[in-house]
């Protein structure tokens, strides 16, 4: 091109999306002209999936009507859901049959899910609710005083629906009322009446375990590794967790509390766990090694345990993400409450005092480091 042409695409716009200017060169504006035609040969490689747009992209280049021209002729109802482009498949609710499906109708009105509903523990008669949505749904059972306890059922129902749907759209399986209901109820228990210590007395009975010595002692790390021990107290559904960092001399490098409230003792012994990672970022520290006396959170971490209560996924998540982030692997480890003694005091002091800190060992109390020689 000559150096008066103008082909400079703006910051932050893709070639397929610049507009065309008017006083931009003949090659130029044929380039551009040519992208419709450029558009039929070319496919995505795609990364993150951020920078798509479904509802003006094209998707299978190999299928007929690609483009989902239905999604963006300016009709807001075909944009409140994908539609299918295949013949033969039917848009009507595949378990009913009775009107087109869609969040609402599956979940609500749909004759299916109102007998779910109305069998379940909730006890909710949607029929002639027509105009009740999701959303509204869902802000009710919120509202409920009863440490939400009614929400959490109440999601596992909508997922129980969900797979009883896809068990007859995939399987061709038909599932009834009791089906989803003991779906909904597993889920709903792993969350609200999670009882793991039965699985974790029966690995032990399985690896037929030595009992531990009640008189053990805090122990250091091995050279270069940081040891970071962790507990929670837990009182009338509020609970502090702490953290105490330690080397291979005793040194300690520094400790972290944090308040909170939860219902459940085991969700406050898992926050422990996120508090240490935190901390350790907090300090740099890129070698951990965490201790605890909960062997269910410990074993979750380490991946030993089948059953996960809902509330502890996200942690474990964010757990081990970060963890990967300071030495490549979770290194975690259960102790003894003897061998605990630093972490318990200080949660058990944070809870009483309600003292919510962070301490590095320029400032940390002589109390706190005294917890070392105590635990010693």
């Amino acid at each position: 091109m000559g150096s008066n042409s103008r082909c400079e695409i703006p910051k932050g716009q893709f070639f397929w999306e610049v507009k065309k200017i008017t006083n931009c060169s003949t090659t130029w504006a044929a380039i551009l002209d040519s992208r419709e035609q450029l558009k039929k040969g070319c496919i995505w490689l795609v990364g993150n999936g951020q920078s798509i747009n479904i509802f003006s992209d094209p998707w299978l280049h190999t299928l007929p009507g690609s483009v989902p021209e239905k999604l963006v002729d300016g009709n807001n109802e075909h944009k409140k859901r994908i539609d299918r482009f295949i013949e033969g498949v039917s848009t009507f609710c595949s378990i009913c049959n009775n009107d087109e499906e869609s969040i609402d109708h599956l979940l609500l009105h749909c004759s299916f899910a109102q007998d779910v509903w109305f069998a379940s523990p909730l006890g909710l008669r949607l029929q002639g609710s027509n105009q009740l949505t999701l959303t509204s749904l869902m802000e009710s059972l919120f509202r409920a005083n009863d440490n939400n306890s009614s929400l959490a059922l109440g999601m596992a129902i909508c997922w129980a629906i969900c797979k009883c749907r896809n068990a007859k759209v995939f399987d061709q399986k038909n599932m009834n009322d009791h089906d989803a209901l003991t779906i909904a109820l597993y889920w709903f228990n792993l969350y609200h009446n999670y009882i793991g210590e039965e699985e974790l007395n029966g690995m032990e009975r399985n690896h037929q375990t030595a009992a531990v010595p009640t008189n053990l002692t805090w122990t250091p790390p091995d050279h270069p590794t940081i040891k970071i021990n962790v507990d929670a107290a837990w009182r009338d559904g509020a609970f502090a967790c702490a953290a105490v960092t330690g080397d291979n001399t005793g040194y300690c490098h520094g400790a972290d509390t944090m308040l909170e409230r939860s219902d459940s003792v085991i969700f406050a012994e898992a926050t422990g766990f996120q508090l240490v990672v935190d901390l350790a970022l907090w300090l740099n520290l890129n070698n951990i090694l965490i201790e605890g006396d909960s062997q269910m959170v410990v074993k979750t971490l380490k991946g030993e345990l089948r059953k996960i209560p809902w509330r502890f996924w996200s942690l474990k998540d964010d757990i081990t993400h970060k963890m990967a982030s300071l030495n490549n692997s979770g290194a975690y480890s259960f102790v003894p409450k003897p061998a605990n003694k630093a972490s318990h005091s200080l949660a058990t002091y944070g809870l009483t005092h309600n003292v919510q800190h962070k301490w590095t060992s320029s400032i940390i109390p002589a109390w706190i480091a005294s917890l070392f020689v105590n635990n010693s």
